[in-house]
């Protein structure tokens, strides 16, 4: 049985204390394992050690012992996860001394070693998907950064999105704006690097500063953030000179 968690007053766990990779295997499945440094100083020897993997609505525990004892499980197959895209993998340190899990210490969305576009230095990674009748869609489950989904449905649809006047003068005002909106209200973590990569591009196009708290302060914001993205790069002037050439 999972125990349910309490998350008041946790620690963070980085990337540098939990740094996943995967296995050569004969299996098909991936199989991964983790290189842990751990500051265990920090925290009792006696503290549960989770790691969680998951992708979109699929999710498997695995049980690390303790942190003044880790012992890797001999099963660390992805097996019964979702593969169409990147598996994300969180760490959880829990007190389980008491009757429920006191949840001490988190590290969220780390990637494996070697994973596509782990390293990747671009703002927004662009990738295909199976997203139903949906053209596009902004992944916030992809780690430190936000991915834009495109339709697999669409033939050559990365390639028009990085090249299509039409693509680019639609999807992208839209995806900055769904993207600032979730940094703003949906995640509230001001140390997120994703989160200060973020403003700092928005920074770029408007010389004022969000109010969160504010929620016709914070949309007003983020208008003058898209119009002067838009604005920068001339997207109603590329969209209509290239439909006169048609």
């Amino acid at each position: 049985m999972q125990r349910t968690f309490n998350y008041t007053g946790r620690k963070r766990v980085e990337q540098k204390h939990a740094q996943f990779h995967f296995e050569d295997s004969a299996l098909n499945v991936p199989v991964f394992n983790v290189q842990w440094n751990l500051e265990s100083a920090e925290y009792n020897p006696a503290a549960k050690l989770y790691v969680e993997a998951r992708h979109k609505e699929t999710r498997k525990r695995f049980d690390f012992g303790t942190v003044g004892k880790i012992v890797p499980p001999l099963d660390r197959r992805l097996d019964g996860i979702d593969l169409s895209g990147p598996t994300l993998f969180d760490v959880f340190i829990v007190d389980e001394s008491g009757q429920h899990g006191l949840l001490i210490a988190s590290g969220i969305a780390f990637r494996a070693d070697g994973d596509d576009d782990k390293n990747r230095t671009s703002m927004l990674s662009v990738r295909k998907e199976a997203i139903g009748q949906l053209t596009w869609k902004v992944n916030f489950e992809s780690g430190d950064l936000p991915e834009l989904c495109i339709s697999n449905q669409i033939a050559n649809g990365i390639e028009k999105m990085r090249t299509d006047p039409h693509f680019q003068s639609l999807v992208f005002p839209a995806a900055l704006r769904e993207i600032l909106m979730f940094y703003l209200w949906d995640n509230t973590d001001e140390d997120d690097p994703g989160f200060q990569r973020w403003m700092a591009f928005a920074s770029m196009y408007t010389d004022t500063k969000p109010d969160a708290g504010d929620p016709v302060d914070a949309i007003a914001w983020i208008d003058d953030v898209v119009t002067g993205f838009s604005e920068s790069f001339k997207l109603t002037d590329m969209l209509v000179n290239i439909d006169r050439e048609d």
